[in-house]
This record gives C-alpha cells, sequence and structure tokens, in this order.
C-alpha cells in the first residue's frame, strides 16, 4: 500500500544519491562493522563485482509452536449521558419584578362623632373677638371691653333655630365668647353668647342671639 501524504498524493522516496552511482567497487575481504545492531556482528562482501552486495544474516530464530491463546477483542462500551434540563428562568417585567410596598398601617378613629355630623352643612363668616377686663380706677367698677380680629370663614350645622335665638356646631375651635357670626343665605347676624363642648367630644356647640353688631363680610 503506498504511503501517502495528507492532501492525499502519493509519497515518492527520493532516488539514490548521484555521488554513490560510481562507487560499486569494494575491496574483498573487507569488514563492515554495524554499530547497534545486537545479532549482526559483521557484514562480509561477496560478489563485489555484482550490482548489490550479499550480507550475510545469522539464522532466524524460530519459535516453538504452543497452544493458541485467544485474546479477547476489547469491546466498545457506549455510555450515554443524558443531558439534564437547563432550569427555566423566568424573567418578569421590571413593574412586577419590584416587591410591592407593604400597606401603611392606618389608625382607625374610634372616638364617638357627633350626631350632628349628619345635618346639612352651612357656610358663616365670622368676627372673631377677644375679652378684657379691668377695674376702673375712679369708680372701682369692672370694665370689659372687647376687641375684635381679623374675620375669616367657617363650617357649620344649625342645631336650632328660632327669631330671637340660634344654635351652631362647628369644630372650629377658634370661634370665642362675643365674636360676631354672618349666615349668608339668612342674611342674619349673629352675637356668640355661650360655648358648650359637644356631648360626644366631637366639636363644640354655639348658642347665639341677634347681634346689634353688623359688620361688612363682603371683603372677607
Amino acid at each position: 500500500m503506498p504511503i501517502r501524504r495528507k492532501d492525499g498524493s502519493v509519497f515518492k522516496l527520493t532516488g539514490p544519491n548521484k555521488i554513490m552511482i560510481t562507487q560499486e567497487l569494494w575491496d574483498n575481504e573487507e569488514f563492515i562493522i554495524m554499530h547497534n545492531f545486537n545479532d549482526i556482528t559483521k557484514v562480509t562482501l561477496e560478489g563485489v563485482d555484482t550490482d548489490k552486495p550479499v550480507i550475510t544474516l545469522p539464522e532466524p530464530i524460530v519459535l516453538e509452536s504452543g497452544p493458541s491463546i485467544d485474546i479477547p477483542v476489547p469491546m466498545e462500551v457506549v455510555v450515554q449521558i443524558e443531558k439534564q434540563a437547563e432550569p427555566i428562568v423566568q424573567v418578569l417585567p421590571e413593574s412586577q419584578a419590584k416587591p410591592e410596598p407593604l400597606p401603611t398601617k392606618v389608625d382607625i378613629d374610634n372616638r364617638p362623632k357627633s350626631p350632628y355630623r349628619s345635618l346639612e352643612i352651612t357656610e358663616l363668616f365670622c368676627l372673631p373677638a377677644t375679652i378684657s377686663q379691668y377695674t376702673d380706677d375712679l369708680y372701682g367698677d369692672e370694665v370689659i371691653r372687647v376687641n375684635y380680629q381679623d374675620p375669616f370663614k367657617l363650617q357649620a350645622t344649625i342645631v336650632a333655630n328660632s327669631d330671637v335665638r340660634i344654635v351652631f356646631w362647628t369644630t372650629v375651635k377658634k370661634v370665642t365668647v362675643k365674636s360676631v357670626l354672618f349666615h349668608r343665605v339668612h342674611r342674619r347676624w349673629w352675637r356668640v353668647q355661650e360655648i358648650q363642648d359637644d356631648a360626644a367630644g366631637d366639636g363644640i356647640v354655639l348658642i347665639c342671639i341677634p347681634s346689634d353688631l353688623k359688620p361688612d363680610f363682603t371683603q372677607s
């Protein structure tokens, strides 16, 4: 079988050295010393006139035949490795990937509510009053002086109403005694005569009488 190169072409050995073509004569009885040959010590050249020298080789060693030994042929073992399924990673949208914030704790107001909250709400104008009291040096009488501050709006409900008396309920505690209230729908001015706390503790009750002072709330 020819020797082939990697590309498939036949490999050819190079021919004899051209210098050796003219060296055909050998001296008789001349020995050639071979190195690294244990069984060949000397090679005798005969027939120097021939093209090819004759080399005397030692007799081949014949091995005695013995019982045949069956050499087991290695079996081809095919091992199938099951490929483990890769875990499925579910990528959530950014909106779902973030944990939802915990609901804010809301304190439930268990305080009792006033029944007046269910009444119709009306809008009032208030001219708040501040009361100062002093003693007259000449006569020794107790003098009460009322001063008024800047007006403001507030929401209230009407608890009771008559021509000479009206009662309001509100949660605005800026209203003081002697303050003047104006009802825009009824077009009437009322003076706060007394202030009471609501029985449920939710707001205050304003007991009012008609006011002789009628301030202008058009700029309020």
